[in-house]
């Protein structure tokens, strides 16, 4: 595959899998059930569909990762910046993976498990369901986080890209904005990574995204 088809398709990636992305976390589960026994027995019946979800999510993470190497390397390797961007984006995506596992797989066979538990045996299971969500919102924070971060350092390299579009550096200028969205508002305690926190995550990034792909799509530019 030469340079300029391999670029292509990592626009098209960039394009198609924040829309997916976003799409998938439409239909992302919620328990809505007040107690315990009926919001396991939710999130056991709803098992099948977690598991999709996640695993496309998952699928799609990996997708846009290989997307964005693509761009990394239109931008330069040699590039400080874009190294330890793609280093801190990298970090991100590993632990945006260990999030969703347990989310998206962990958490639903081990509510089908004690579904059907007695009362006794629910309450001594409850510390490994806290467990499991403490582990999930860890590994969601220091994967935002991290993916912003490389966001950040990528933008700013585009931003300082010589010979680039105007248009292109307002998406550097974008990516700024982007990375620094779930950066302050988890230090600030204004953004919690639940279901819809998350989804304002995913949009605020597929924006980003979706742009970094249409130039590649349309200019395909050639490596540094």
């Amino acid at each position: 595959m030469n340079a300029e088809r391999s670029t292509r398709y990592a626009g098209l990636a960039l394009i198609a899998g924040p829309v997916l992305s976003v799409v998938a976390m439409t239909h992302h589960p919620t328990a809505g059930a007040a107690g315990t026994p009926e919001r396991l027995a939710e999130m056991a019946s709803e098992g099948t569909l977690s598991a999709i979800v996640h695993g496309a999510l998952i699928a799609l993470m990996l997708l846009v990762f290989w997307g964005l190497t693509r761009f990394a390397g239109i931008l330069g390797w040699h590039s400080t910046a874009v190294q330890l961007a793609a280093i801190a984006y990298a970090t991100g995506v590993v632990c945006m993976l260990g999030a969703a596992t347990v989310s998206g797989f962990v958490a639903p066979s081990l509510a089908e498990r004690y579904a059907q538990a007695t009362a006794q045996e629910m309450e001594a299971a409850a510390p490994l369901f806290r467990f499991g969500f403490e582990v999930n919102q860890a590994l969601a924070k220091i994967g935002a986080t991290a993916q912003s971060v490389g966001i950040l350092l990528w933008s700013w390299a585009l931003v300082l890209r010589a010979g680039a579009p105007r248009w292109v550096r307002a998406v550097g200028a974008l990516g700024l904005a982007v990375g620094a969205f779930p950066v302050l508002g988890l230090v600030s305690g204004s953004l919690t990574l639940d279901v819809h926190g998350m989804l304002a995550v995913v949009l605020a990034q597929a924006v980003w995204t979706i742009a970094i792909g249409v130039w590649l799509v349309g200019s395909r530019p050639a490596d540094s």
